[in-house]
């Protein structure tokens, strides 16, 4: 019987998805959607890797039970189920579906879908992927903006500043300068290619380097309304990158900061 049935571990609408929280003993993550961004509500406020989030959702969704050890019980005590060491919700299209997972027992776990009244054995891997730290589920990119959503560009390098703006001629994009001459597009895409290769290697607790000077600091205007703004600090050989719009810092690579450095000097 246990063959022919359904061994999906959580009902859920996998498409209607917009929001997720894992809580354990050492974790509280929680994700909401909007259209189609997913980001991250607890335990910070930051941008959410899309392809991550939805893989946590494939993991929950796609896993299978691997027997049933209790038809239907009462007393979760016994398997670590009255107080879970992780429960893993998913809420969408007005309902919701929580997984929760117990003791491990020959390095399997017990479980619950807190919808049916079984008791049933997942792989210990299951937890171990429901416990990853939210920097794994952090957009490692620097930047959202790119040179064909972006509208405005603004650096600054010491006491330099250089603004751009996006202007549309016969149809072609056009970027002009803030005395209304016209820059190179090749140049300015060449520096929206640099900005956007810009990763999080590693992310920090701290805005960048207390004490250090900004080695650059860029503000973009894209999507119609939607602005961001980074500073670069360099420590020794490491580079810090912050976003106004998110706490901590995260350490990018300096050779692909030295890159794009090169490419706003090539626009002075």
């Amino acid at each position: 019987a246990f063959d022919l049935r359904d061994k999906a571990v959580l009902k859920l609408e996998r498409n209607s998805a917009d929001g997720i929280e894992l809580i354990g003993n050492s974790t509280r993550l929680q994700f909401s959607k909007t259209g189609a961004t997913w980001r991250i509500v607890e335990p910070i406020a930051a941008r959410a890797d899309y392809a991550a989030v939805e893989g946590l959702i494939t993991r929950l969704s796609s896993t299978h039970m691997q027997r049933i050890v209790a038809p239907d019980t009462s007393d979760l005590r016994g398997y670590g189920l009255d107080g879970p060491v992780m429960t893993a919700t998913v809420v969408g299209g007005g309902s919701s579906a929580s997984l929760l997972i117990g003791d491990e027992d020959a390095g399997e776990r017990f479980a619950r879908d807190a919808g049916r009244p079984e008791v049933f054995a997942v792989e210990e891997s299951l937890l171990t992927d429901l416990s990853k730290d939210v920097s794994e589920y952090r957009r490692k990119d620097i930047f959202d903006a790119r040179s064909f959503t972006a509208t405005r560009i603004e650096t600054g390098r010491g006491d330099e500043t250089l603004t751009l703006e996006r202007n549309s001629a016969d149809g072609d994009a056009t970027w002009r300068d803030a005395s209304g001459q016209d820059v190179d597009v090749t140049v300015v895409d060449d520096l929206f290619t640099k900005l956007s290769g810009l990763r999080a290697q590693a992310f920090e607790e701290s805005a960048g380097t207390t004490g250090e000077a900004p080695a650059l600091s860029v503000t973009i205007r894209y999507d119609g309304d939607k602005t961001e703004t980074v500073t670069f600090v360099r420590s020794a050989i490491d580079v810090f990158a912050t976003r106004s719009d998110e706490p901590g810092s995260a350490r990018i690579d300096a050779m692909l900061f030295d890159e794009a450095l090169m490419a706003v000097d090539a626009l002075r």
